[in-house]
């Protein structure tokens, strides 16, 4: 059993981390909280790692469960969080070039605010990463009582470590900046938002590409 448990680890770890790509996401990590103090940023990098691990053991005990209840799918959920993403976009790269990034921390006063929403959800665990937590529940859910338990046990060792990845590429992300400059750091802000925007529409599309193959 501890073997079922192991391959579970390695295979849930193998299956999310490319999709959570915490070291792709610390740039957008790093541009949403400019302006923010050192230690403010330590604890958002805390609290994103804690909420995607949250965010990624219910979805597999519970994902498929909860989905079913509500009668939506997983292209619904990409086509909400592909729109929230371009949003967040969008604002990142209409800020005015005139404000101090101390001032920037100041005047959203929402750093705090967005460590689940979008920093978390659908950013960093987003809905790609939800539906490989379905999928990985999925080859477990059928087998015999004790290699279930022990495989989910294993499961949630894998969501585990992607979310110990997550904390480490945040939290020590703060050196990137301080070799920028100011100019830099604006420069940096602007293209880690066009991606941003970029990620939004491409989560977007892969939601409603699958709606219009299911409508053929």
């Amino acid at each position: 059993m501890l073997l079922v448990a192991l391959h579970l680890a390695i295979y849930s770890f193998m299956a999310l981390f490319p999709i959570v790509n915490p070291v792709g996401t610390t740039p957008i990590f790093l541009a949403m909280t400019t302006g923010a103090s050192l230690e403010t940023r330590h604890r958002l990098s805390r609290r994103v790692s804690i909420y995607a691990c949250a965010l990624l053991v219910v979805s597999l005990v519970l994902g498929g469960l909860i989905i079913e209840f509500f009668g939506i799918k997983i292209a619904h959920v990409e086509i909400a969080g592909g729109l929230v993403v371009f949003y967040t976009a969008w604002e990142m790269l209409n800020v005015r070039d005139d404000v101090a990034p101390s001032q920037l921390a100041v005047e959203s006063g929402r750093l705090e605010q967005i460590a689940f929403f979008p920093l978390t959800l659908p950013i960093t665990a987003g809905p790609g990463s939800i539906a490989v937590a379905i999928a990985v529940s999925s080859r477990i859910a059928h087998r015999p009582l004790d290699a279930m338990l022990f495989g989910y046990l294993g499961a949630m060792v894998g969501v585990l470590v992607v979310a110990l990845t997550i904390w480490l590429c945040f939290r020590f992300a703060q050196g990137v900046f301080a070799k920028l400059g100011t100019t830099g750091t604006m420069v940096f802000t602007k293209m880690a938002a066009f991606i941003l925007m970029a990620i939004g529409v491409e989560i977007f599309w892969s939601g409603l590409s699958q709606l219009i193959i299911e409508l053929r």
